[in-house]
């Protein structure tokens, strides 16, 4: 079984019929190291599970979220109203991705057949804003450095080493200088002190 289908079937049950017509339909896509999923300010009616790789999501210079296996990329709008405009964020690939693609075809499609659809889409959509909601809480504390490095230790500790410095700095709000002089002390210095010391010398 794909794995994008037994994380939904985790969600909630499907029909067997929705279960085939996902299984026929949804495709799998690669996208190279560095590939730009989504521009800036450009919404991706796609909605992408990642199989293999990681992702970053940011919003002007500063990542904001990184994505990997087992994840979906959602920047997927339910509502009404053409002129709707969003602050869609630029998602790049930051290793070689493998995912599989739910087509805007697709998705008008099966929200028309299979009401019962709509459901996993805003399950999928509720487990998405939890994490970026504890992280835009995390980003306005005094030690929202410290606070998000332990955040990603504590939840997803294999990106610490898969990332490079300078995506891992952009995410934590410091210089790749102080993230580079962090880890490679043996001193347990909070990012954010170090990073005020590095401005009063």
């Amino acid at each position: 079984m794909e794995q994008y289908m037994k994380v939904l079937k985790s969600y909630k049950r499907m029909p067997r019929t929705l279960e085939d017509y996902l299984r026929e339909n949804v495709k799998p896509i690669s996208f190279p190291n560095g590939s730009i999923i989504q521009k800036k300010g450009r919404l991706c009616k796609h909605i992408y599970f990642i199989e293999k790789g990681v992702v970053a999501i940011s919003y002007g210079e500063r990542i904001t979220r990184f994505k990997k296996e087992n994840d979906f990329i959602i920047s997927y709008y339910v509502g009404s109203g053409k002129d709707i405009k969003l602050d869609a964020p630029r998602i790049e690939a930051l290793e070689d991705v493998t995912a599989w693609d739910f087509t805007p075809t697709l998705l008008d499609d099966v929200f028309e057949r299979f009401v019962e659809f709509n459901q996993h889409l805003m399950i999928m959509m509720v487990k998405d804003m939890i994490p970026t909601e504890r992280m835009n809480t995390l980003c306005r504390e005094e030690d929202s450095p410290s606070l998000l490095y332990d955040y990603l230790r504590q939840h997803t500790p294999d990106l610490l080493t898969r990332l490079a410095p300078k995506h891992l700095a952009s995410f934590l709000g410091v210089p790749e200088q102080v993230l580079l002089h962090m880890t490679g002390s043996n001193i347990r210095t909070p990012i954010n002190m170090t990073r005020r010391r590095r401005k009063r010398s």
